[in-house]
């Protein structure tokens, strides 16, 4: 697919509104667990792309959506892949909503991916429509 670069991207909002009141919910522990999960996923799949392919990742406090096209517009993103979790109860109709609002305002092709899907060493077969 000629892939030259993959950003791994996640992002956490610490700042949730109730009551018309800001809490905070990420604290700094949270963050430094959620850095050290995403750094052992990165080495993970790693070894899935090839050598020509850079992998990096970031992570940031702000809403899924607008983090995720801001990072389309600076990093010049072809195709953005969303992971969804396997959440149950009032998390689902969270990660749900995430994943339908992204859609609704992504302006790139998007990729949806299930909890379900393990990562593996595939080979691709690509054949040109005729």
């Amino acid at each position: 697919m000629k892939t030259e670069k993959v950003i791994v991207y996640h992002t956490y909002n610490s700042v949730t509104i109730v009551n018309n009141e800001p809490i905070v919910v990420v604290n700094d522990e949270v963050k430094e667990a959620k850095e050290k999960e995403l750094n052992a996923w990165l080495e993970l799949i790693g070894p899935l792309f090839p050598a020509q392919v850079t992998l990096s990742h970031k992570m940031e406090d702000v809403d899924l959506p607008i983090g995720v096209n801001d990072l389309c517009k600076s990093e010049d993103i072809d195709l953005v892949a969303l992971g969804i979790t396997g959440q149950t109860g009032f998390a689902k109709i969270l990660v749900g909503s995430n994943a339908i609002t992204l859609m609704d305002i992504c302006n790139k092709p998007m990729l949806i991916v299930s909890h379900k899907v393990n990562p593996a060493v595939q080979k691709m077969y690509w054949q040109p429509l005729t």
